[in-house]
């Protein structure tokens, strides 16, 4: 199902949520980011993603709440609460709205 995996860890520097260590994954890849799926449980997630453009999932557990994404934080596309909610909305069809 997945073609590309890797973890970056705090040791990356600089430290998200600077789009660097997701952008040096997708160089690694030699993907473009809006290919590119950044599941985080962390706002700091959410930001680093957007930031390096590309798609993102908030896992919304006890310890990160979907009201930590304050105002002036990027939305996340996906809100999940479970990573097997994850694998469902990876199973359907996405489509991709033109930018205004």
């Amino acid at each position: 199902m997945f073609d590309h995996l890797q973890v970056v860890t705090r040791e990356f520097q600089p430290n998200k949520p600077d789009p660097a260590p997701v952008s040096h994954m997708a160089l690694n890849w030699e993907l473009p980011a809006e290919n590119i799926l950044v599941v985080g449980d962390d706002k700091a997630d959410v930001i680093s993603g957007h930031k390096a453009g590309t798609m993102t999932a908030l896992l919304i557990n006890d310890a990160s709440k979907a009201s930590e994404l304050t105002p002036g934080t990027p939305p996340c596309d996906i809100a999940i609460s479970s990573l097997h909610q994850l694998l469902e909305h990876l199973q359907k069809p996405i489509i991709i709205k033109p930018s205004d």
